[in-house]
């Protein structure tokens, strides 16, 4: 499963972690400058929390994050992470 491969990197990194955020939600293009498309959303604590995860074996796929905190009920993201290569496995 490619978002657990991931999420796995993002928290061996601990690049994406901040403090006080409500989630993290990801974004998959089949190409760097590709249309992104969103995947699903990680909790704080690195629990996958929703996902639409297909990919095909052997097809690198890149990705981005960006955090959300909500405010008076509303989500506000923080900019997107850079983005990482994954080649499904």
């Amino acid at each position: 499963m490619v978002m657990k491969e991931y999420l796995i990197c993002l928290n061996s990194q601990s690049k994406l972690k901040v403090n006080g955020v409500d989630g993290y939600k990801v974004y998959r293009a089949t190409s760097k400058t590709g249309t992104y498309t969103y995947l699903g959303t990680i909790s704080p604590e690195g629990e996958v929390l929703q996902y639409n995860d297909t990919t095909t074996k052997g097809k690198t796929y890149y990705y981005k994050v960006r955090a959300y905190i909500i405010v008076d009920g509303q989500k506000v993201h923080t900019p997107y992470s850079s983005i990482k290569s994954i080649t499904s496995k």
